[in-house]
């Protein structure tokens, strides 16, 4: 399944967030990639993939709402 024009630009602003608010996590830095990359390719795996890193990475937190919906499928 394909990931619609929004879903692509969330993923995008999600991305610059995480550089902009943690420049200097490297971690955050790696997640911010992965967003980006799902973004760029479309698929839905992929953006499940950078999502579970982010809810990962946030575990102490609940994760953002617009990113965390691409783990329900």
């Amino acid at each position: 399944m394909n990931l619609t024009r929004h879903d692509e630009d969330v993923l995008r602003e999600k991305a610059h967030e995480l550089r902009t608010q943690y420049e200097d996590d490297q971690e955050y830095l790696r997640i911010a990639d992965e967003l980006d990359k799902a973004a760029d390719s479309g698929s839905t795996a992929q953006a499940a993939w950078a999502a579970s890193l982010l809810v990962q990475k946030n575990r102490k937190v609940a994760p953002d709402f617009r990113v965390r919906r691409f783990l329900n499928g």
